[in-house]
């Protein structure tokens, strides 16, 4: 491993340590550190709001996600020769 690969994985580790910690800062509940982290992984994959999680986590998640994605052409789309 090079000089410059492990000064990588160093200054990865320390921001996401500094992510964790104020994570830690934003939740209602006091857990641990590392029950945060595993939680917060547990919870990777499924469609919740990460504030909102924070201050009920034990909420059951949404079965239907809202769909976010805005539309590529929205309904009243029209080219100018369809106004023709």
């Amino acid at each position: 491993m090079s000089e410059k690969s492990g000064a990588r994985q160093i200054w990865t580790a320390l921001l996401a340590m500094l992510l964790l910690k104020w994570l830690h800062h934003l939740s209602a509940i006091n857990w641990s550190l590392s029950n945060l982290a595993a939680l917060l992984r547990l919870n990777l994959f499924t469609y919740r709001d990460l504030p909102e999680w924070l201050r009920n986590p034990f909420r059951t998640p949404p079965l239907i996600p809202v769909a976010e994605q805005w539309p590529l052409f929205p309904a009243p789309f029209r080219t100018a020769e369809s106004r023709a």
